[in-house]
């Protein structure tokens, strides 16, 4: 059972993700052309890049003989859903250390997490903030001795590989002329895993590489991407100096208030872009990538000639315990 699901998920990685063409009033008076890589259609249940940064995890607790999965994340958690499903179809155990409390009203995520049978555990806000120090990782593994421990999001050089895997993707988009080669390659980052594997891929060969923050935490972002560009130098790699000269940034300027935070403009904003271009967008992390987008091209930064090729990374289950919230701020906001 194990050989064949891991197998069944390399193949639906290996499915080539749908490309959406953008097309409204207001980018043929900006002459920007925006094309839209749906990898939110690829996988309903391991849904967008987690799909792919958790391949190569189960890939190794297959092969080193772990038989419990075991991560992090919180009420809405696209990763948590993710590797639950992964668990599901793989008959591997899996447990998630939850930010909330099991008297909270569940939600869609929680319930889902539930019926694919994994083990919650709920930890408060605080004890959740030491999920990365070494002490409390080690506590988790004394509880579950026979468990692969994935870091939140499925960070590390595990997921950049899943992010190289979507890139690869791109790539062949652009050799076959499916799309065109783009000026910008954007996106939204919460952990800059995905975007790491991007810039280190790059697929659009000498275009610009552009994350849009979903947390506040830049600096820490830029350095993973940094480090695993690093690395290419130091396992003497001859494209290396390449690397170094890629253009890449991520953008701060759209957080609209911080991780899971949504403003009446942006709520206003999800609302409107659905209308005009069909497209769902998640609140958390690909509604301020677009927003973004929005902005830079009304404000001039994207010029007339530009051709954006956007990143959709999926996270439309989480949206799901969401929508009350946004009607009630569009509303607010009309």
């Amino acid at each position: 059972m194990l050989v064949d699901g891991i197998q069944a998920l390399l193949d639906a990685a290996e499915t080539p993700p749908p490309v959406s063409k953008l097309q409204s009033k207001f980018l043929r008076d900006a002459a920007v052309q925006v094309s839209v890589v749906r990898f939110d259609q690829v996988d309903s249940a391991l849904s967008g890049n987690k799909l792919y940064k958790l391949i190569p995890w189960c890939q190794r607790a297959v092969s080193e003989g772990y038989d419990t999965l075991v991560s992090f994340g919180g009420w809405h958690s696209n990763h948590l859903h993710a590797l639950a499903a992964a668990g599901h179809r793989l008959g591997l155990k899996t447990v998630g250390y939850v930010r909330g409390y099991s008297h909270q009203p569940e939600s869609p995520t929680i319930r889902d997490l539930k019926t694919l049978g994994m083990e919650l555990v709920f930890v408060s806000r605080g004890d959740y903030r030491l999920r990365h120090t070494p002490e409390y990782l080690s506590d988790v593994s004394r509880s579950w001795p026979s468990a692969l421990i994935i870091p939140e999001g499925g960070a590390g050089p595990k997921g950049v590989e899943g992010g190289r895997l979507m890139a690869g993707h791109v790539s062949r988009l652009i050799q076959s002329d499916v799309i065109q080669a783009p000026d910008i390659v954007m996106m939204p980052v919460g952990t800059a895993t995905t975007f790491a594997g991007f810039v280190d891929r790059d697929p659009a060969r000498g275009g610009s590489y552009v994350g849009v923050a979903a947390v506040d935490d830049v600096e820490t972002m830029m350095s993973r991407v940094q480090m695993v560009l690093n690395a290419a130098s130091l396992a003497g790699d001859s494209a290396a100096d390449q690397r170094y000269a890629r253009q890449w940034h991520i953008n701060r300027d759209y957080i609209c208030g911080g991780f899971g935070k949504m403003s009446p403009s942006l709520a206003a904003f999800i609302t409107r872009f659905e209308s005009v271009y069909g497209v769902p967008l998640d609140p958390v992390y690909n509604a301020k990538a677009f927003y973004g987008l929005e902005q830079q091209i009304s404000d001039g930064s994207i010029p007339a000639g530009t051709h954006v090729l956007m990143v959709h990374t999926g996270g439309l289950q989480g949206r799901r315990g969401m929508q009350d919230r946004i009607e009630k701020l569009t509303s607010a906001s009309a």
